[in-house]
């Protein structure tokens, strides 16, 4: 298996496991599949937007 991304962002570590699926253990696989889980609901949490709230259902903001 090549070696695993150094950059700690999440995005660059999900691509790369997305690349190397095939090589890389379930074990790996699922500890990045729930970490990128947790990122999503912390960005959530910041922003405000609930579960049954879609993006597509919120007003625009601003003069756009």
């Amino acid at each position: 298996m090549p070696d695993t991304p150094r950059q700690p962002d999440i995005l660059y570590r999900l691509r790369f496991y997305a690349d190397h699926v095939d090589d890389v253990p379930v074990r790996d696989l699922e500890a990045i599949m729930r970490e990128a889980a947790e990122d999503i609901k912390i960005l959530r949490d910041l922003v405000g937007i609930k579960n049954d709230i879609l993006l597509e259902d919120m007003p625009p903001e601003g003069n756009a």
